[in-house]
């Protein structure tokens, strides 16, 4: 004989567990125990600033890709450190469309002497504040022809593993 008291048991165990595990994630959040998913904007500098031109690295033939961002520290009470940048670059193979990563660095300038103080790539960029950066890629072996143009999109990924991006495809012009 089934009893009506395991039947209802059995049906609500699942659902309490679920409203359990709701339970434990809503109070984590509360607690203030999560990271901020979004703490940069990214804004380009001028075109003009969007360059690339061709080297050897060894004997090695390689492209050498370079632009100019602002970066704003968005967040109200930590400090941003950007740990790697890397250039995501499309291209068409074929009738296909494809995109390519390649890893770079970025150097920041120091906080109120941009023109004549010493760019690094440790200087962390303060809640509220606004840094200008330079990203540097290098591309082996090069995938473009000299004199044609390079369009991608400039990633900058901070200490919390969040990427940002600018709004736009960047259009990095050849200069020889």
């Amino acid at each position: 004989m089934l009893d009506i008291g395991s039947i209802v048991g059995t049906l609500l165990k699942p659902a309490l567990a679920l409203l359990e595990w709701l339970l434990k994630k809503l109070k984590r959040a509360d607690a203030g125990g999560h990271l901020p998913g979004q703490t940069l904007r990214v804004v380009p500098d001028a075109a003009r600033f969007f360059i690339w031109c061709d080297g050897m690295q060894g004997n090695a033939p390689v492209m050498s890709v370079r632009g100019s961002f602002y970066l704003t520290n968005i967040t109200n009470r930590s400090d941003i450190v950007i740990t790697r940048t890397f250039l995501q670059v499309f291209r068409w193979k074929g009738l296909r469309p494809s995109r390519q990563r390649f890893d770079g660095f970025a150097i920041l300038a120091p906080s109120g002497k941009p023109f004549t103080g010493t760019w690094s790539s440790k200087y962390a960029i303060p809640a509220g504040e606004t840094r200008e950066a330079k990203g540097n890629w290098t591309i082996e072996p090069p995938i473009r022809t000299k004199g044609r143009p390079l369009r991608g999109r400039a990633y900058f990924v901070d200490q919390l593993d969040n990427e940002h991006r600018a709004k736009a495809v960047h259009t990095f012009r050849y200069m020889g």
